[in-house]
């Protein structure tokens, strides 16, 4: 479409959006995106340079939960052991997951105990 076709549909158009429109100051390679850098260089596998690690959650609680919400109330937890480097990530190849629970007594039994080993 030509600058004088898009101004009569477009009579309130700025210039700069009938140039981009009609091509008149953009040349087409502007246009083009970069190109993505391949998928296993943005993600080098630090599972593989570090041991495989077993992080163990044990519940000890006065109403145990459903197995689902115990390994639901976990994720936070192991997700800023990630962050603060003491687990090198939370993939399936660089980490095992535990979770148990024992029913206790009175509320001030209550406790998280988390145990970090290496996995074999």
């Amino acid at each position: 479409m030509n600058e004088q076709e898009f101004r009569r549909r477009f009579p309130h158009a700025s210039r700069a959006v009938v140039q981009l429109n009609t091509g008149a100051a953009v040349s087409a390679a502007e246009f083009k995106p970069a190109a993505a850098a391949p998928l296993d260089d943005r993600f080098p596998r630090e599972a593989s340079r570090h041991p495989r690690v077993k992080l163990s959650y044990r519940a000890r609680v006065v109403r145990p939960l459903d197995a689902d919400n115990l390994a639901g109330s976990t994720k936070y937890i192991t997700d800023a052991l990630v962050r603060s480097g003491l687990l090198h990530g939370d993939s399936p190849e660089a980490l095992t997951i535990e979770w148990s629970q024992e029913k206790v007594g009175h509320y001030e039994e209550e406790q998280l105990i988390l145990t970090i080993s290496e996995f074999a």
